[in-house]
């Protein structure tokens, strides 16, 4: 029970899924990166926004259950992350449409939104310890 006031809210598992989904969005585009010289190599994406906002729209549906043995129809975590191509992918000419300056952008983007999600994880853990250890 108080695991499920402390951390139920949807805010501790879109964090954390996001979380997964900046680190899962770092290894694809250091993967681009690296085969930024690879003939014919297609950019691949992370995508997780699109999911995590198709989730948060079905979210009012419950699962029903008969028996107090079965499963509570809890929603699982938010989303997993889809690695795609990239769309406009190469035009046949044997040639790869990796950018070196977008996959640095996009990096430094995802760094950022990492960092920033850190923080907040960090924030609401913090008030957490400060109410079972006011003035710690």
């Amino acid at each position: 029970m108080i695991s499920r006031i402390l951390f139920g809210d949807r805010s501790w598992r879109e964090a954390k899924s996001s979380l997964d989904a900046s680190t899962e969005r770092q290894r694809v585009i250091a993967s681009n990166i690296a085969n930024a010289q690879t003939p014919g190599y297609q950019a691949r994406e992370v995508a997780f926004e699109e999911l995590l906002q198709d989730a948060g729209a079905t979210s009012k549906l419950r699962l029903a259950h008969t028996s107090a043995g079965h499963l509570s129809g809890a929603k699982p975590d938010v989303a997993k992350s889809v690695v795609r191509t990239r769309s406009g992918g190469p035009d046949g000419s044997g040639a790869n449409d990796v950018s070196i300056e977008r996959e640095s952008t996009e990096m430094a983007e995802n760094s950022l939104h990492f960092q920033a999600l850190s923080q907040f994880l960090a924030n609401k853990y913090r008030s957490i310890r400060d109410a079972i250890r006011p003035g710690a």
